[in-house]
């Protein structure tokens, strides 16, 4: 952590991330994706163990349709899950804002981007989770949280992720192609 961060992310993706990364050191370093060609770099908060506060909202493997505001016990086989959907209404205007938020919002519940937003192609992000203890020996849950800001209680509604997409030329162009013939992608 540096200069008053307050929680850690995880990182995937971009292996230069930091706090003083650049369009061109991005540019510039190797990835942890499969496509090379994907220099982006996706990012959360870290999961902890934490007290018996914590309520964020998960589901597992197998049962992806029950999504939950606390965490779940997952069956013999299934493993914790954490969905991040990203806004996917942009303002029209703006590649970015000095919050990094308002530029872009979430639809409403119906699917319809709010008056004066236009779609875009949503980025979602699924992380698995392989090693999270259910139980402890003596057979109580063991209570886990993300790592959120202090002052707002760990609370799950803090939940975030972010993404700085990084691709070669010819990447995005088969991801325009992708996203514009109505696949997903």
């Amino acid at each position: 952590m540096t200069n008053g961060a307050q929680h850690l992310h995880d990182y995937v993706g971009n292996v230069s991330t930091d706090a003083f990364c650049t369009n061109e050191s991005l540019a510039a370093a190797g990835t942890t994706c499969r496509n090379r060609a994907d220099q982006s770099t996706y990012f959360w908060p870290v999961l902890r163990v934490r007290g018996a506060n914590a309520r964020p909202a998960w589901t597992c493997t197998g049962f992806t349709d029950r999504i939950t505001d606390k965490y779940p016990i997952c069956p013999s086989g299934s493993r914790l899950t954490r969905i991040f959907d990203q806004p996917s209404c942009w303002e029209g205007q703006n590649i970015d804002s000095a919050n990094h938020r308002t530029h872009l919002t979430f639809p409403n519940d119906s699917g319809a981007c709010p008056s004066g937003t236009q779609a875009v192609p949503q980025l979602r992000m699924t992380l698995v989770y392989n090693n999270v203890p259910n139980t402890r020996p003596n057979g109580t849950n063991v209570p886990f949280a993300v790592d959120g800001f202090a002052s707002e209680c760990h609370n799950p509604n803090t939940d975030h992720a972010g993404t700085i997409g990084v691709m070669s030329e010819q990447l995005m162009n088969n991801v325009v192609r992708c996203i514009n013939s109505g696949r997903r992608c």
